[in-house]
């Protein structure tokens, strides 16, 4: 490109840049109006506030629209209820409790008891034929250490889903 065509090119555009300078400044031009101007109390004054005002259920319908009407007979009908969502919110929230509680140390307990009787045509008496109860009794104890965050970022996953089904709902 030659100098004598950049120069007609910066002067053309430092002129519409010009252009846009304003005389005033960066400041506001009007003031805000006050609250007790706006008479917000006028503007539904001639109408008529009864439970026939609203729109009717299917005010699409007044259209005439077969198109719009399957649009929203296929809306209404795919979309899930409030109980329902409410039971996706719940189902969500059962899921981030056991996400947290499989974070949690675990104890338990346990007792069984087995009856044994040996034919006395295997092993003579005294112990043949005698019915002999075995009772059992223990305790357990679990902690699964979380050493690379693993079952913590499964637990927020799980919090944060049901955080968004309790938005959805």
């Amino acid at each position: 490109m030659s100098r004598t065509f950049k120069f007609p090119v910066v002067a053309l555009g430092a002129a519409l840049l010009a252009g846009c300078v304003s005389p005033g400044g960066l400041k506001p031009q009007q003031a805000p109006l006050a609250a007790n101007r706006l008479a917000l109390g006028a503007t539904l004054a001639g109408v008529a506030r009864t439970p026939a005002a609203w729109p009717a259920a299917t005010w699409w319908r007044g259209f005439h629209d077969a198109q719009l009407d399957r649009l929203i007979d296929t809306a209404l009908a795919d979309n899930p209820d409030l109980a329902v969502a409410a039971a996706r919110a719940r189902a969500a929230a059962a899921q981030a409790q056991g996400a947290d509680a499989a974070r949690l140390p675990t104890l338990g307990a346990g007792v069984s008891a087995d009856g044994i009787r040996i034919p006395p045509t295997v092993i003579g008496a005294p112990l043949g034929g005698h019915y002999a109860t075995l009772w059992r009794a223990g305790l357990s104890f679990s902690y699964s250490f979380d050493l690379w965050g693993g079952q913590r970022a499964q637990w927020r996953g799980a919090l944060d889903a049901a955080r968004a089904a309790r938005v959805e709902s």
